[in-house]
Order: C-alpha cells, then sequence, then structure tokens
C-alpha cells in the first residue's frame, strides 16, 4: 500500500508540492503588479509558466492515490516554511495591487485569485486523513480555470486559449472518473463521451466565423 512520506526533518511530497503552488500563485500573479503597458514578455510568460506548473500539480492531487501518498502526516519542517513563504506572500501582494486596478485583464486577476486561494485549500486538505479534500479541491479548480480558459477562447475566438481550457477540462474529468469507484464499464464509457463531446466542441469552434 502507498503511504505517505513522513515529514520529519526533511520535505515530504505534500511540502513539495505546496512549495510548487506557492511559486505557481507568484508566477501568475505577477502581472498584477505592473500596469498594462508595462507588463513586458517575460511577465506575460511568468503568468502562463505559473498557470501551467499549478496544472500540473494538480492534475497530480486530483488522483486520490497521489493525494493520499502526498499528505501531511507531520508538521512541515522550517524549511518549508523559508521556501513557500516568500514566493506566496509575493502573489497576496501583487493581488492586493491588482484588486485595486481598473486596467488589469479580469482573467488574469480571477485566474491568480483561485491558484492563491487554491494553494491554502491544498495545505488544509493534505493535512486531513487520506487527503480526499485536497483531490476534490484540486479537481474542481481544475474545472474553474478550464472553464474560464475555454470561455475566453470561445468568446474572443482565441484557438489558444480555447485549446487550452478543454484540454485542462478534458484531463480533469478523465482523471476523476478513471480513478472513481464506477464499474470499469460506465468508466470506459463516460470517458469515451468526455472525448467525444470535446471533439465536438473543438470542431464546432474551428467551424465558427472569425470575429
Amino acid at each position: 500500500m502507498v503511504t505517505p512520506v513522513e515529514a520529519g526533518g526533511t520535505f515530504s511530497a505534500g511540502a513539495l508540492l505546496l512549495t510548487g503552488v506557492s511559486l505557481a500563485a507568484a508566477l501568475a500573479a505577477s502581472p498584477l503588479a505592473l500596469p498594462a503597458p508595462q507588463a513586458t514578455t517575460a511577465i506575460r510568460v511568468a503568468r502562463t509558466v505559473g498557470r501551467y506548473t499549478f496544472y500540473l500539480i494538480a492534475l497530480g492531487l486530483s488522483l486520490p492515490v497521489v493525494a493520499s501518498w502526498a499528505r501531511l502526516l507531520a508538521p512541515p519542517p522550517a524549511a518549508f516554511w523559508f521556501a513557500a513563504t516568500p514566493p506566496f506572500l509575493v502573489a497576496a501582494t501583487c493581488l492586493l495591487v491588482g484588486l485595486k486596478r481598473h486596467d488589469v485583464d479580469s482573467l488574469a486577476r480571477g485566474e491568480a485569485m483561485l491558484i492563491a486561494a487554491t494553494a491554502l485549500a491544498f495545505a488544509a486538505g493534505l493535512s486531513l486523513p487520506g487527503g480526499q479534500g485536497a483531490s476534490l479541491v484540486a479537481t474542481l479548480s481544475l474545472l474553474f480555470l478550464g472553464g474560464g480558459r475555454l470561455m475566453r477562447g470561445s468568446s474572443a475566438h482565441d484557438r489558444a486559449s480555447f485549446i487550452e481550457g478543454l484540454l485542462v477540462l478534458v484531463l480533469a474529468a478523465l482523471a476523476r472518473v478513471t480513478t472513481s469507484s464506477f464499474e470499469p464499464a460506465l468508466r470506459t464509457g463516460v470517458a469515451v463521451a468526455c472525448l467525444a463531446a470535446a471533439t465536438v466542441a473543438l470542431v464546432a469552434f474551428e467551424r465558427r466565423p472569425g470575429p
């Protein structure tokens, strides 16, 4: 049986993942601290890297077996707080700055807020028996982020955003379905239905007239 790593005096798997989420939150929120004209390519890349880093961690934690393995059985060591706290404080500061401005992209602000809030929810979920709370939070956060990207891509006819959102939604759904307690035939049927729905959505998007 897979068992979580004891925190002890070193990083546990859960502590490492939480540090990664804190870094992702800082990167995703960084553009909010600068006026739009000053948001350089590097800052925009940082936001994208932060978002994709979060996707990877959340997809992993959406699997119950991974969340159970990564749960925190002991208080994280001091090294964790030194590694995770600074980037989270950067994210919080950028979010506070972004909330007071009206010239920032609403989707960027919403994504950064969701990632930062999810970092706290992950910490709480991984501290509970079984880690099931973290698994559910991971799935919900992916659905919200993927849905936001999908809606932005559809409304702006932005192929990259649409495909990104669609891919995130499909992966989140498949991760949840394939690890559920449903009968194998039902899991297979739902997975096939998800893939078919995604294909139909993509074809419909490509056939839409441009703006």
